[in-house]
């Protein structure tokens, strides 16, 4: 499965004032932070593997040549700062609301209904996957804020903002912001690479599957050769004793055609067995290709 994640600009709206503005209320936080997601879904079509996939690589969702995204995580941070200033004394924040927009794309499917009762089990685990992996996107933006939230107000706590002038404090706060998504789109990567060998894993253990499948059918063909060649030996040794039975006497004609009648017993067996051992085969093919169309979604 192939995740892209696009993190927008932060945006920073500015309320200053010189010094002489009103402190908070007492027991007021200065740091407020706040968040809001939407679900925005695109439609899918195809009935197999492979025409879905075509099916999302066209909507071109994500940022890396060559590589189309299934689903899309996009944030962005913005904040209102009102602070106080004046003279020499350092730029005092009063007042920070964080806020953090959330807008997670995922595939839906046009026409579920219409898919086969394998393709549909596919395509409701694929897209429950790639729910659940943009999910852990938004998790890590939350995350994000929180720590920036507390970091915020111990820093304003702590006094840390010491230089003077208006933009002392959007600088301070920018500057936090700056790292805070550096840290965030970080773990985003770390998560991406985490995923990407999970779905590796995934991968390596189907085809081994599929590889012990195919040994399993190999060996039930050879299986089936055999059959063949006995039914055909059985069949060449009761059709020239029944030939020749009418030139040997009564006593011998007896004999053979006890031969004969076993003879015939055990090429109805060995043909029973043999087409039992054919609609096997038909089921173990009919089973590959589902093994074959589940590796298929597995990325």
């Amino acid at each position: 499965m192939l995740i892209a994640l696009t993190l927008l600009p932060i945006l920073g709206l500015l309320l200053s004032s010189p010094a002489g503005s009103a402190p908070p209320p007492l027991g007021k936080s200065v740091v407020e932070a706040a968040s809001k997601s939407r679900d925005r879904f695109y439609e899918v079509r195809g009935s197999s593997a492979d025409a879905v996939f075509a099916s999302i690589g066209r909507q071109k969702l994500g940022n890396t040549p060559g590589r189309s995204a299934s689903g899309l995580t996009e944030s962005k941070l913005s904040y209102s700062l009102e602070s106080i200033y004046g003279g020499n004394k350092p730029c005092r924040i009063i007042s920070l609301q964080l806020h953090l927009d959330i807008e997670v794309t995922l595939p839906r499917h046009a026409s579920p209904g219409t898919l086969d009762s394998d393709t549909r089990r596919n395509w409701e685990i694929y897209a429950t996957a790639v729910e659940a992996h943009e999910y852990r996107h938004v998790e890590l933006e939350l995350r994000g804020l929180e720590e920036l939230s507390e970091r915020l107000s111990r820093a304003i706590t702590a006094g840390k903002i010491t230089a003077p002038g208006k933009s002392s404090c959007a600088n301070y706060v920018d500057e936090l912001l700056r790292q805070q998504r550096s840290l965030t789109r970080s773990r985003h990567e770390d998560f991406h690479i985490e995923a990407a060998q999970e779905v590796r894993d995934l991968q390596a253990m189907a085809q081994k599957r599929l590889e012990f499948f195919d040994a399993e059918l190999a060996r039930d063909d050879r299986t089936l050769i055999e059959f063949d060649a006995l039914i055909r030996n059985v069949r060449i040794q009761y059709e020239d004793l029944l030939e020749a039975i009418p030139l040997t006497s009564s006593r011998q004609r007896a004999e053979s055609r006890l031969v004969a009648r076993g003879l015939g017993e055990e090429l109805n067996a060995a043909i029973e067995q043999r087409n039992l051992l054919l609609e096997e085969l038909r089921m173990q093919r009919r089973e590959r290709g589902r093994l074959v169309e589940d590796l298929l979604w597995i990325r």
